[in-house]
């Protein structure tokens, strides 16, 4: 039985597809012509740590590609939210007695600025938060989930890591515990245990799992 629900916070928790905007805008100042569509799908979810080579970008052209982020950025910051069915589904887990943790790319400082800023703090409702910071190869390698079950002293098989995107799916199948795709927040098809329309299916997921 699963012991621990696991959660991603980029299109599993918060819809935050804007950042992509900020992205394409600055990297179209910067450059002069688009970023690629392909390029954009990889960044959603990968580490920050990660921007500079998928854009390639020289270490000047990062700097300033940082700047016109932060400018772009709060043009499209008010269409970030936390997804329907989120806060009640996580509310039902931990009643049912549930571990609840965060396994994310951003860095704890970003994942609580996240949080924060919804009208709904869901990471202080979580028991554990793992970061990209934290660890010393993030997702989609298993160190990140590892820690976690260290953390709580959890085995793989107890674990339940729920995501949306390829560096989830890995980083679940690389760690050896299952997984559910969150399909309202992606159109990928990756490899996973669970296929949830819905946040509100993970209920059942667990119960049946009981």
């Amino acid at each position: 039985m699963y012991k621990a629900l696991v959660f991603d916070i980029d299109g599993t928790i918060v819809d935050t597809h804007y950042l992509l905007n900020g992205v394409r805008d600055a990297y179209e100042e910067l450059n002069g012509r688009p970023v690629k569509p392909e390029v954009l799908d990889l960044m959603y979810g990968s580490p920050v740590s990660a921007t500079q080579s998928l854009l390639e970008l020289s270490d000047r052209e990062l700097e300033e590609f940082n700047r016109l982020f932060a400018l772009h950025l709060p043009k499209y910051v008010q269409e970030q939210r936390i997804y329907d069915g989120i806060r009640p589904t996580m509310e039902a887990l931990r009643a049912m007695g549930l571990i609840l943790a965060i396994n994310t790319s951003r860095t704890r400082e970003g994942a609580l600025e996240a949080s924060q800023a919804m009208d709904w703090d869901f990471a202080g409702y979580c028991d554990y938060i793992v970061s990209c910071d934290q660890v010393e190869h993030p997702k989609p390698a298993p160190d990140s989930l590892k820690l976690l079950g260290k953390r709580a002293g959890l085995s793989m098989e107890e674990i339940l890591f729920i995501g949306d995107t390829d560096f989830d799916s890995g980083c679940a199948r690389n760690a050896g515990c299952d997984f559910a795709l969150a399909t309202w927040g992606t159109r990928l098809k990756l490899p996973a245990d669970y296929y949830p329309k819905k946040p509100e299916e993970l209920l059942e997921i667990v119960k049946r799992k009981a």
